[in-house]
């Protein structure tokens, strides 16, 4: 049974989450498919405005930061490989970037969106402080903006519990109804709601969200974004974590997170993950510093990683658009390449950030690294003898 459903009903479209045994906490999965959902419904002619609501007991428990959760990016490839797929969804690969596409589609959606948060005793949670990341969603921006200062820092800053009804005083929701009644009282009100013009909705929505407004979320959500990779790789996050998650819960039951922060951050190999926006010096600062924990990090076949620049790619103006950087697998005993790769400056600054993030967790550097390169043997060749000799440069020990 899928995790996420969708449905039509006249002029609804109806995006359900439906996972109630873990009380629809959210995978990486479920995220492509949510993302997916948003603009199968924008792009859908029959229907008029976008309903979003859980099965079972709960709303949603939020992001599922179990092991397997954290690990599932395996749907992007499924979709991407899709005839089916929306003409506006391009999922890249990565987790934690799935969250952020997501809001985007949120963002650019064209209709009306509903949410019917169900729950007994509904209240709203932003539990940014407690396990060391930061505001996502755009909540940095839409939270004071909307609520007030005070309300955004209760939520936000503070990570406090806010009840439905607090939330309906400051304007976080339009109507509460109780339990026992949601489902009648929502049904009619939808059912009013669903017979307006769809048209007049729609104008009337982009007249109150400008192309500048979107754009503004848009850069919003990036940052935030750009802020929790950040984020997710310093040590007391890390320790957050898994101090949180690494125990037996309700909702996630034991969730063995020790090394798969570490795995997690290194499936997160997007363009949003990477610190592009660095300097010539800083960056062969890096590669310097990569180089010297990799040599310090052979495995027990004396191998260990070592990567090499262009030497005509020397610093200036496009400098980004001209690097070409080679990593090689040595063998420390004959000093010859048996493996080799090339990867993109967002490839190495991933790969340099996931080795920050591994020291902290104890984690086997070098056996973690040689998934780097993946194919491409070239048993027996010097590492010099691969490219000419006074072009490359290489910034090892």
């Amino acid at each position: 049974m899928p995790h996420i459903e969708t449905r039509k009903d006249g002029k609804l479209f109806w995006i359900i989450f439906n996972r109630p045994d873990k009380l629809n906490g959210l995978t990486q999965e479920m995220m492509v498919q949510i993302t997916k959902a948003f603009y199968d419904a924008d792009e859908d002619p029959e229907s008029a405005i976008t309903v979003l609501t859980g099965n079972g007991k709960l709303f949603t428990a939020g992001a599922d930061f179990s092991a397997e959760a954290m690990m599932g990016g395996g749907m992007q490839d499924k979709y991407r490989n899709s005839k089916k797929q929306s003409k506006n969804f391009r999922p890249e690969k990565g987790n934690y970037a799935n969250f952020k596409h997501w809001i985007d589609a949120m963002i650019v959606h064209s209709k009306p969106i509903v949410a019917l948060v169900n729950g007994p005793a509904a209240y709203f949670y932003c539990p940014f402080s407690v396990i060391g990341l930061c505001a996502e969603g755009c909540s940095s921006y839409i939270f004071p903006r909307s609520f007030g200062y005070a309300a955004a820092a209760k939520l936000a800053l503070f990570s406090e519990k806010v009840p439905a009804q607090e939330a309906h005083g400051f304007g976080m929701v339009t109507k509460v109804i109780p339990h026992d009644k949601f489902e009648q009282e929502t049904t009619e009100i939808l059912n009013r709601w669903k017979e307006l013009s769809p048209l007049s909705m729609k104008t009337t929505k982009r007249l109150m969200r400008s192309e500048e407004e979107i754009g503004k979320l848009m850069h919003v959500n990036k940052i935030e974004h750009d802020n929790i990779i950040d984020l997710m790789q310093n040590e007391q996050t890390i320790e957050r974590i898994m101090t949180r998650f690494n125990k037996k819960s309700k909702i996630m039951g034991n969730l063995p997170l020790v090394q798969n922060v570490a795995e997690f951050l290194e499936k997160s190999k997007t363009k949003e993950a990477s610190r592009t926006d660095i300097s010539f010096a800083e960056f062969l600062n890096c590669i310097r510093e990569m180089n010297k924990r990799c040599f310090r990090n052979a495995n027990d076949q004396g191998e260990y990683l070592c990567f090499a620049i262009n030497k005509n790619d020397v610093d200036g103006v496009f400098w980004k658009q001209r690097l070409r950087i080679r990593c090689f697998k040595i063998n420390s005993q004959t000093s010859c390449a048996v493996a080799q790769k090339d990867l993109s400056l967002d490839e190495f600054m991933n790969a340099y950030s996931m080795h920050k993030a591994m020291q902290s967790t104890n984690d086997d550097l070098m056996a973690r690294s040689i998934e780097i390169l993946g194919d491409g043997s070239v048993d027996g060749q010097c590492c010099i003898c691969m490219d000419n000799t006074n072009e490359v440069s290489i910034f090892s020990k």
